[in-house]
């Protein structure tokens, strides 16, 4: 058994539109299952049709344009809440066809660098990476690697140096800071030279690079070098060379590249190093330290004394397979 239904009137089914923003075109109703023509009032070229038991459905919007406005709508204030939790405002767009998704472009204006103008990012690259405003990221990685001031004097002063600055800007920028062994001289370093670079003062690097720590130290001074480059070494040479008639009196070899000995230790005798006889002449091979088998090859650099001397021309000479006898003297 069949249960009668009250039809519907007409004037109700035109209200029913109308609460959706909808004109119906028919002019009369015929029942649930029929489809009617009707027309979107903001959208009035889109014109579809529908039944009223399609229509009466509570999330149902007859126009698709709406529809999808809608959609959009709810989307934009979604991402224009998440913008505005990072300072941003998000401005409306509605030529991508409503079609937003995590993927579009975005454009926003920064609030605090509204000077750069109109920016555009993705909500999912603001969202998962942070990037949004360039400024903003620029800061925001400056103030990772940026630490307090308090921090920074106390690097100095493991240093042994005095700031002179009263602020930190960041790594790159150079500082005022005075040496307390040297403090004449107002010094600059940056944080990253202070820190990653064994930065050193001026004054105690040339120090520390110096004499015996300098790694080409040969065992001289600059008093040493001083004295070598004088007229009086470059005499005394001389000399040695005449008297020996410029032969090296350890193999007798003749003329080349020749080196003036000082047979009584140089560091230990200084009134010595310019006395004729104190003198002898060697070539390269017997006399560099470098040359294997040489003088000093064999008994180093420091402390040599005639003994010495005596032995290695003895050796030198017994060693040879030939028999050489060496120029007389002068």
């Amino acid at each position: 058994m069949r249960f009668a239904h009250n039809k519907l009137s007409y004037e109700f089914i035109v209200s029913e539109f109308n609460k959706r923003n909808c004109e119906l075109l028919e002019t009369e109703y015929i029942s649930n299952k029929h489809e009617m023509r009707y027309r979107c009032i903001a959208h009035r070229e889109n014109i579809g049709t529908v039944t009223y038991d399609v229509l009466r459905r509570e999330r149902f919007i007859p126009c698709h344009i709406c529809k999808s406005l809608k959609r959009y709508n709810e989307k934009f204030n979604k991402f224009k809440q998440f913008f505005h939790t990072k300072d941003y405002k998000l401005l409306y767009d509605d030529s991508i066809d409503f079609k937003l998704t995590v993927d579009s472009k975005l454009f926003f204006i920064c609030a605090k660098h509204n000077d750069i103008g109109i920016q555009e990012t993705t909500f999912e690259l603001l969202k998962y990476s942070n990037s949004g405003c360039k400024k903003c990221s620029n800061e925001r990685r400056a103030n990772a690697k940026r630490r307090s001031f308090s921090i920074i004097a106390t690097e100095f002063e493991k240093k042994n140096y005095q700031l002179v600055e009263t602020q930190y800007k960041n790594d790159k920028t150079p500082m005022a800071y005075i040496c307390n062994t040297h403090p004449k001289l107002i010094q600059y370093v940056t944080m990253d030279c202070l820190t990653y670079n064994n930065h050193n003062c001026t004054f105690c690097h040339s120090e520390s690079m110096s004499g015996e720590n300098n790694p080409f130290w040969k065992g001289t001074t600059s008093e040493d070098n001083r004295f070598r480059k004088s007229i009086e070494y470059k005499l005394w040479r001389k000399s040695v060379f005449e008297r020996d008639n410029y032969s090296c009196q350890a193999c007798c070899s003749y003329g080349g590249s020749l080196h003036a000995h000082h047979i009584e230790n140089y560091s230990s005798n200084p009134e010595k190093r310019t006395m004729l006889e104190n003198g002898i002449t060697l070539c390269e091979d017997c006399h560099d330290v470098t040359k294997l088998g040489s003088f000093h090859n064999t008994y180093g650099t420091y402390n040599n004394t005639r003994e010495q001397l005596e032995q290695f021309i003895k050796i030198k000479q017994n060693n040879n397979t030939r028999t050489l006898q060496c120029a007389p003297r002068n």
